[in-house]
């Protein structure tokens, strides 16, 4: 039997094939390095990987990039052309008038204020007032300071709460909850302000306590606080040091896609008997230990391995899909006929959710392809340009209730007449330009309707 350097000779005899020749390999190495012997456990065990922490802040939506120290608004003009876009209630078709007629005084609402940056575009670009909403208490305070800036005092309505709750919350204030509303704007994910402060615990990057409640203020000096908003529900802390293993595989795999999620919440677990994780910082590093390891030295680390795992658990702990489910359902309450709806999203989750509400509710609006467009074209012989010039523009059409049933028995809620037309028939992104300037826009998506005549609808399907 051979051992030491002469089995090294012998294995690297055979041609260095399969396991036998990275066995070779692995005991040249150890030889190399000490002239003891060593258990390949030893060998192979992964070192713990080093993380950097920075006084940084990710994306709006929780990523990892490495841009301005500032919140940048995202598709900010996008935004507002979406708004100013007029359509006939009865055809859906787009109009050549924009909807911006200075002479009409409008409502809008920023139903996630954040820093404010499409509050004033919009009280820049129109005569309106602006709800503003945000569950943040110093998003309200900076909301607070608008208001009484000179150019925009008596224009701004600060309202503290969810915009889950946003008819409550408009019917507490204003004392109204019928249709009021002339356009309404969602910028769906955590505030770059939220994420920029490390004792809100939001960031993997920085020291901090573990929180992630966006209406808490986490460590910092609490301002005022309205009693229907008061920080209620599980932190961060809690789930991470009191959830099961099979918990946090699914929160971690359910909000954050990660393919890695039962091997990160079995690291968590093997960490937190041996001390609770109590730090953004000491969880950021259980999670890329978990990860790091399984790419072979070859990880990517343009993004953050903590990435997913920290979207997760914040996902989890403001119940963030939920609430953005009612609050589109308030949108459909609150928007008069022809109020617009914009929504802009940051991950796959929040855009799904928005393209079946908007699909439902538009199900018997459809919008034309341009196929569909040149098939009707030949079918009712358009030759004049005139003509075609009115079929090319008439994007809608409300369908008869046979298309709907054609599309079978699931979709049979589709004979309902539409509450919405669409005017995204697919996501909008940002363009190149605003990508190569504001890195953190790259996966933004944007979908927009416009509200009809009809009752909604929405919310009797869920029913």
């Amino acid at each position: 039997m051979l051992c030491g350097r002469a089995a090294v000779v012998g294995i690297h005899s055979l041609g260095c094939l399969g396991s036998m020749s990275r066995m070779g390999c692995l005991l040249r190495r150890h030889i190399h390095v000490s002239p003891g012997l060593h258990s390949l456990k030893s060998l192979l065990q992964p070192k713990p990987v080093q993380l950097k922490l920075e006084s940084g802040l990710e994306r709006s939506n929780g990523s990892d990039d490495n841009g301005p120290r500032r919140h940048v608004p995202v598709m900010l003009e996008e935004v507002v052309e979406y708004l100013q876009m007029k359509l006939d209630l009865e055809t859906g078709a787009l109009l050549d008038d924009a909807f911006n007629d200075p002479s009409t005084k409008r409502l809008f609402c920023d139903a996630t204020f954040g820093e404010g940056h499409y509050t004033r575009k919009l009280l820049d670009t129109f005569n309106c007032d602006v709800v503003v909403v945000d569950q943040d208490p110093f998003a309200i305070e900076r909301a607070k300071k608008l208001a009484d800036e000179e150019p925009y005092r008596g224009r701004v309505v600060p309202i503290h709460g969810k915009f889950g709750d946003l008819k409550e919350l408009m019917h507490r204030r204003l004392g109204s909850s019928m249709p009021c509303l002339d356009g309404i704007v969602f910028d769906v994910g955590v505030s770059s302000n939220q994420i920029d402060e490390p004792l809100r615990g939001f960031s993997f990057r920085t020291e901090g306590p573990l929180d992630m409640r966006m209406s808490s203020t986490g460590a910092l000096e609490q301002p005022t606080i309205e009693p229907h908003v008061a920080s209620e529900g599980l932190s961060a802390l809690q789930v991470v040091n009191e959830f099961s293993q099979d918990q946090l595989a699914h929160i971690i795999k359910e909000y954050g896609e990660e393919r890695f999620a039962h091997r990160v919440a079995r690291f968590i677990i093997n960490e937190r008997t041996r001390k609770p994780i109590t730090t953004t910082s000491q969880l950021a590093s259980v999670v890329a230990n978990a990860i790091v390891p399984r790419f072979k030295g070859k990880y990517d680390w343009s993004k953050h391995p903590a990435t997913k795992t920290f979207q997760a658990i914040r996902i989890y702990v403001n119940d963030e899909l939920n609430e953005l489910r009612k609050g589109l359902k308030a949108a459909e309450e609150l928007l008069k006929p022809g109020g617009h709806l914009v929504v802009v999203t940051f991950h796959s989750l929040e855009d799904r959710i928005v393209k079946e509400f908007i699909h439902t509710c538009a199900g018997g609006a459809h919008r034309l392809s341009q196929s569909e467009i040149r098939a009707r074209r030949k079918t009712h012989h358009i030759e004049s340009e005139r003509d075609e010039e009115y079929a090319a523009s008439a994007h809608y059409l409300v369908e008869d209730a046979t298309r709907a049933a054609r599309s079978g028995p699931k979709d049979m809620h589709l004979q309902s007449p539409p509450s919405f037309f669409k005017l995204t028939f697919r996501t909008v992104k940002p363009t190149s330009t605003e990508i190569e300037s504001n890195s953190r826009s790259r996966s933004a998506k944007l979908r927009a309707a416009v509200r009809t005549l009809n009752s909604p609808m929405y919310g009797r399907r869920l029913g």
